[in-house]
């Protein structure tokens, strides 16, 4: 862990995305069509860092067929457009892009652990007025956030550690509803 100051702004938890129009899910989604359906993955930087779906699925042996690669989650949607592929990406991101583009969001079939957005600075701007007015600002508009229980209640069973998630029979073939795009906006 950096020895530098942080502060969390806000939990979120992640989803599955699809193009509106993906004829390849029905009302539920299992453990099993996740694995089964093209991904749209998201990995970080020149040495491409895998998203934390990625290496869940890595730890428990599993390999997904990766379609597309893209450098940030928001670069997810424009990659399902009129395709039967899926990705994963934070709820409240997901809801903000079904605002402009058809999608589909879902529960995802994986108990990965929450999001915890948080801001952080260099220590020697601990004290400088600059940066403690924007990181009040980022903490007050956080604040006026709901949160990610309220946004979808569904979803707040997907806080987990990896620490209590099970094992593999755990995952399979298990069904999850759809969520429609029409949550509260964030």
């Amino acid at each position: 862990m950096s020895k530098h100051p942080y502060t969390g702004l806000f939990d979120d938890v992640f989803v599955c995305v699809a193009c509106e129009g993906n004829d390849c899910i029905g009302e539920s989604f299992s453990f099993d069509q996740y694995m089964s359906m093209g991904h749209v993955a998201v990995k970080f930087g020149c040495s491409l860092k895998p998203a934390v779906d990625d290496l869940y699925l890595r730890e428990r042996g599993y390999s997904r067929r990766v379609e597309i690669v893209v450098q940030s989650f928001s670069m997810i949607p424009a990659m399902l457009s009129g395709t039967r592929r899926i990705g994963t990406m934070p709820l409240r991101l997901a809801q903000h892009c079904a605002q402009s583009t058809p999608l589909r969001i879902l529960d995802l079939p994986l108990p990965i652990p929450k999001l915890t957005e948080a801001v952080q600075w260099p220590m020697l701007h601990d004290n400088d007025p600059a940066s403690l007015w924007m990181r009040q600002t980022l903490l007050e508009e956080a604040a006026r956030m709901a949160p990610s229980e309220q946004v979808y209640p569904a979803l707040a069973r997907q806080f987990v550690s990896l620490e209590t998630t099970a094992a593999r029979p755990a995952l399979e073939g298990g069904a999850v509803r759809s969520l429609t795009t029409e949550t509260a906006s964030v």
